[in-house]
């Protein structure tokens, strides 16, 4: 948040009093951000990590990790997201969300406008704006986006990995300016898979260690020759142990379904606290929720943005 909006806050006197109806939406929004993060982000980190890890992978199995990482970034950051959300009402203090379902994205400029809201705000503030934005002609503008987003990759890291990841938006941003007109026609259902498939893709040079690592699991994703099905299982590590492999495929690719569907499908977490009623279903989803996060906090957990 900008200092602009959260001294005032500070300084409201009127927030310094205890308030039961945002005390309830606090525990509410928090809840349902600590179940993002230890259940599910967490989770899909052991597809995640097995897959990244492996010496090669077969079709189904690579599609599988790109997909359980592609999950588990959004999870995770939006679950501490909503946390950061949860924990400000408790003290009546109104943080942004940071993401707004972005994978119905139609596109690699809505995708950003949606995924962690803050900085991309920041970087338009201070990187792009002062470079002109999109005040001074298209080939200017394409190229204060393709540094604006360079940036973004060295802010994340200082690995080439991350500079390509970083260029590579920054030069679909550009190229859906280039072809918006022919681009407009195209059916919304297609335009947001086709963003979502090019944002999982770049997901995987994101997560990977190296370029090595990210080609070996590009190699996969294209190797439709080797299906691999059953290589979908040994990604669950903690899978359901003793039993067929195809049982721990059928729990990997359940849920990649799942959270494919929730994530297409469902509300986002600012629309849930905005319908807000503190009623007694409510509450027993609030309890159970953050009874079943509590459970899996034994587990090692760790918070991907606490790397950046």
């Amino acid at each position: 948040m900008l200092y602009s909006e959260m001294i005032p806050q500070f300084k409201d006197e009127t927030r310094r009093y205890w308030n039961w109806d945002n005390a309830a939406k606090g525990a509410y929004i928090f809840a349902i951000g600590l179940f993002k993060k230890a259940v599910i982000a967490d989770t899909l980190a052991l597809f995640a990590d097995t897959g990244f890890a492996a010496s090669s992978l077969g079709f189904c199995a690579a599609w599988a990790t790109a997909l359980s990482y592609t999950f588990q970034v959004y999870f995770d950051f939006s679950g501490y997201s909503d946390m950061a959300v949860g924990l400000g009402k408790l003290y009546n203090i109104d943080i942004p969300f940071n993401f707004r379902s972005p994978y119905q994205s139609e596109s690699i400029g809505v995708f950003w406008r949606r995924w962690h809201i803050t900085l991309g705000r920041a970087l338009q503030s201070y990187i792009y704006f002062p470079l002109g934005g999109s005040r001074e002609g298209k080939l200017k503008t394409y190229r204060n986006l393709l540094i604006t987003f360079l940036v973004s990759g060295l802010w994340h890291g200082a690995a080439w990995t991350f500079v390509l990841w970083g260029a590579l938006h920054g030069l679909f941003n550009a190229l859906e300016r280039v072809f918006s007109k022919p681009l407009s026609k195209v059916p919304h259902w297609l335009r947001v898979l086709g963003t979502f498939f090019i944002v999982n893709a770049l997901w995987v040079l994101f997560r990977a260690d190296s370029f090595a690592n990210a080609a070996m699991v590009y190699r996969g994703m294209a190797d439709v020759s080797n299906l691999a099905l059953t290589q979908v299982g040994t990604l669950a590590v903690d899978g359901f142990v003793g039993i067929p492999v195809v049982l721990n495929t059928v729990y990997v690719l359940g849920l990649l379904a799942l959270l494919a569907f929730v994530c297409f499908r469902c509300e986002n977490s600012c629309h849930m606290l905005a319908r807000f009623t503190c009623g007694r279903k409510t509450r027993i989803v609030t309890a159970i929720l953050f009874c079943i996060a509590l459970v899996h906090l034994s587990r090692e957990s760790v918070f991907i943005y606490f790397n950046f």
